[in-house]
């Protein structure tokens, strides 16, 4: 395996949105695509990543009538 540097220019680091989601049937081959997931990864100057992903359309919320 080659070890392979990047440049200041080349750096990733940022947050970015999922903008979409699949999966692939091992056993057919199928791709189906997952329409109700949102979420964001982060990935840190120093090295270290995050990804926080939803799934489902939650629930909603009942207003008060107080």
């Amino acid at each position: 395996m080659r070890n392979i540097a990047f440049t200041a220019e080349d750096e990733i680091y940022g947050t970015y949105k999922l903008i979409s989601t699949s999966q692939k049937v091992v056993a057919t081959g199928e791709i189906v695509t997952l329409a109700t997931e949102q979420g964001f990864i982060n990935y840190g100057r120093d090295g270290r990543m995050m990804v926080v992903i939803t799934r489902g359309l939650g629930r909603k919320q009942k207003l008060s009538t107080r």
